[in-house]
């Protein structure tokens, strides 16, 4: 019996070598200080700025060094006028929606193109460093101007009502956080 014990004991000391071994083996790097900071000017309403959106929010969420400020700006004059101020902080007058800076650089209007551009930017930004686009602004060009803050986006599913159950004696149950096991039960 004891010898059968050893034998599951140094079977556990062994997988648990393979496990954790392999997941320390698959952990990233240590990430540099650098940050890619993407300025998004929107319309409510803007088509190519609604498909543009979840595809730059998805690509700030793969990194924390990424901040994605995002400003709408065709029914909020404050972000209107930050974005003027910033477009003339660049050198150019702006012209629509969406556009997008990142570093030195900016991109008006919505492609597979574009995105890419400002993917490949924002990890040209990561791996060397690249300036923050809206700290062109001084508080002299800026004035009083204030943008909006920006909203928060939450990617955490929020739970429907068909995912809460009632039962006596326990109360409200969220299914969506319960195993498939537990949720037939």
């Amino acid at each position: 019996n004891l010898s059968l014990l050893f034998i599951f004991a140094l079977a556990g000391f062994i997988l648990n070598l393979f496990v954790f071994g392999s997941v320390q083996a698959q952990s990233e790097p240590p990430q540099s200080e650098n940050q890619a900071v993407i300025y998004f000017f929107w319309g409510d309403g803007c088509p190519h700025c609604a498909e543009a959106k979840p595809h730059l929010t998805a690509f700030a969420e793969k990194d924390s060094r990424i901040t994605l400020k995002m400003y709408e700006v065709w029914y909020d004059q404050p972000n209107q006028e930050y974005f003027i101020a910033l477009s003339k902080a660049h050198g150019f007058e702006p012209s629509g929606v969406p556009t997008t800076f990142l570093g030195d650089k900016y991109w008006v209007g919505y492609s597979e193109q574009i995105l890419q551009d400002i993917i490949t930017t924002a990890k040209s930004c990561l791996a060397q460093g690249c300036p923050d686009a809206g700290a062109k602004l001084t508080d002299t060009a800026a004035g009083h101007i204030q943008p909006t803050p920006v909203v928060e986006v939450t990617t955490e599913p929020q739970p429907s009502a068909s995912d809460t159950i009632s039962l006596p004696f326990i109360g409200e149950v969220d299914l969506s956080h319960q195993s498939l096991f537990i949720s037939t039960i």
